[in-house]
């Protein structure tokens, strides 16, 4: 009679042990989710971020080659206009000489 006490005892204290973990267990499975759910969302975001500035890096690189181009025919320009000068220059002293003789 004794050992079906002590074994009902038991059962009731092994039952209420079993039922503390499951919500423990419940409770960190719940907690993990709530941080994998955080952490989705913040790589959402940060993906999001990420093709935002590849995007405006695409479109500051395509500027900065259109501004080489420009910067290469306004140098090839202005090396013709000094070219010019240069002979224009070399005419007007080669025409005072003339006038001067």
């Amino acid at each position: 009679m004794f050992s079906a006490v002590a074994f009902m005892f038991s059962s009731v204290i092994i039952k209420f042990v079993t039922m503390r973990l499951i919500v423990r267990m419940k409770q960190t499975i719940k907690e993990v989710q709530d941080q994998k759910a955080l952490l989705l969302n913040e790589l959402r975001k940060t993906s999001t971020q990420l093709a935002i500035q590849e995007r405006n890096k695409a479109a500051i690189e395509r500027k900065l080659v259109k501004r080489e181009k420009k910067m290469r025919e306004l140098s090839l320009e202005l090396q013709e206009y000094e070219e010019d000068h240069g002979r224009r220059e070399s005419k007007r002293k080669e025409i005072k000489k003339q006038l001067i003789r």
